[in-house]
């Protein structure tokens, strides 16, 4: 997820790009909503990419998609 915090891989459901409308449509309602469900683990960086985990939890980290599925992948501590 970069900056030293990791996520179990058995807890990913999906790993989504934000920029699309109904993807910042799902944002928007998550943070009015739920706003203690979502981690920005982005560091003030763009948020290019978010994880969406079990339990509904909302993950927003700066780390492009295809390297997160890259990492995922080849196993690397996530």
């Amino acid at each position: 997820m970069g900056y030293e915090n990791f996520i179990p891989k058995n807890m990913i459901n999906s790993i989504n790009v934000p920029k699309s409308r109904p993807m910042m449509k799902f944002i928007k309602e998550m943070r009015m909503n739920d706003k203690n469900k979502i981690i920005d683990a982005s560091k003030g960086e763009t948020t290019n990419s978010f994880i969406m985990l079990d339990g509904g939890f909302l993950i927003l980290s700066h780390l492009q998609t295809g390297t997160i599925a890259k990492r995922i992948m080849e196993e690397e501590v996530f």
